[in-house]
Parts: C-alpha cells; structure tokens; sequence
C-alpha cells in the first residue's frame, strides 16, 4: 500500500473493517481477509490517527507506512503461528 492509498482508503469497507477495533471482539481474521496485504498498514494509520500521534510526535506518513510494510515483509514468515494476523491480533 502506498502513502496515497492509506490516505484516500475510506468508505464502507474501511468502516466495516475498523468498526470493531476498539472493542474486545475485534476480528484480526476478518480484518486481514477484508484487507490482505493491507491490513497492517491500515491498522497503524487507524491507531496512530486516532491517537494524535502523527500531530504529537511529529512522524511523518510516508515513515508509518514505510515501518508497517518492513515489518510485515520481514515477519518470521517460516513459522505460521508468527504471521500477520498475530500481530494484527496482539496490538
């Protein structure tokens, strides 16, 4: 994903997808079907939003999605059980 899609990516499906997010059933499968190689970067822009913390850290963006998408292509992809929705399913 890059910066352009995180920042125009609303509608429905974003709205489908995060409308749990703060609730203890939030759905970290649903949320990587929904999203699939999307998700992680779409989950960190949703919590650093909601957070303030582009405003209050001054981060830049581009560093966000940058971060997100290192981490997920270097995710210990051998093992299954470390995969994505772990992390999706841990924050």
């Amino acid at each position: 994903m890059s910066l352009v899609d995180l920042t125009e990516f609303t509608g429905e499906m974003y709205e489908q997808a995060t409308q749990d997010l703060d609730n203890i059933g939030f759905d970290a499968f649903n949320f990587e079907s929904m999203l699939n190689e999307n998700a992680l970067q779409l989950l960190s822009f949703k919590i650093f939003k909601q957070q303030n913390f582009f405003d209050q850290y001054h981060i830049p963006l581009e560093n966000l999605v940058n971060f997100s998408g290192e981490l997920q292509m270097g995710y210990f992809k051998e093992n299954p059980y470390h995969c994505i929705t772990h992390i999706l399913d841990s924050i």
